[in-house]
């Protein structure tokens, strides 16, 4: 990427960063599901261990469509950071969860689109994507170059989980695999702010 060339930023949040309501919770589905990860790969026991024993009662007594307050949600995703997991099996947590939640967005998406489709075709609905598992925040979209992009999440208290980060990584990618051969996404920790953090996507 040539570094003189100012990135645009071509998919803005409705409100500026300083008006964003904060994440104030999680749909319970993205722990469900992600729990089926956990599950298949053999961590879920210990996962379970790692949640405060009076609020284990979350991941038996939340349906998919709840919504679990942010202060919970952290437990589970402090859990989640005390499992240790590589960043690569984070980000195929974030992939697994990203398919089974966000993956009929997508497919509508390129089905209404076709073969015109292309990433960026994706990181317009990112925000839309979002909203569905988060209650608040906000993602603006940046671009660097005509294939790459710059993430930045806003007002996301999330932001302090190093798994939440790496899976977004995975969730990013599972999007915009469907519109291009193979994409990288990476975080950037330089633009990282007290409550929110940056990804970039190549491919």
């Amino acid at each position: 990427m040539d570094v003189s060339e100012p990135e645009e930023l071509v998919f803005a949040p409705p409100q500026a960063r300083r008006d964003t309501a904060p994440v104030d919770a999680v749909r319970a589905f993205v722990f469900t599901s992600g729990g089926g990860w956990l599950r298949s790969h053999g961590y879920f026991e210990r996962f379970v261990e790692l949640v405060p024993k009076e609020r284990r009662e979350l991941l038996t007594t939340t349906t998919a469509n709840d919504w679990i307050a942010l202060d919970d949600a952290m437990l589970l995703y402090r859990a989640c950071d005390g499992l240790n997991l590589s960043p690569a099996e984070a980000v195929e947590v974030g992939k697994s969860v990203a398919a089974a939640n966000n993956g009929t967005v997508m497919q509508t998406v390129l089905r209404l689109v076709g073969k015109v489709a292309t990433p960026w075709t994706a990181l317009g609905h990112l925000n839309r994507a979002w909203l569905r598992s988060n209650r608040g925040g906000a993602v603006a979209v940046y671009r660097a170059s005509e294939r790459q992009a710059r993430m930045e999440f806003w007002a996301c208290p999330l932001a302090t989980s190093p798994f939440f980060r790496t899976s977004m990584r995975g969730a990013i990618a599972a999007a915009l695999d469907m519109f291009c051969d193979r994409c990288l996404v990476q975080e950037l920790p330089e633009h990282a702010t007290h409550d929110g953090f940056a990804l970039r996507a190549m491919w």
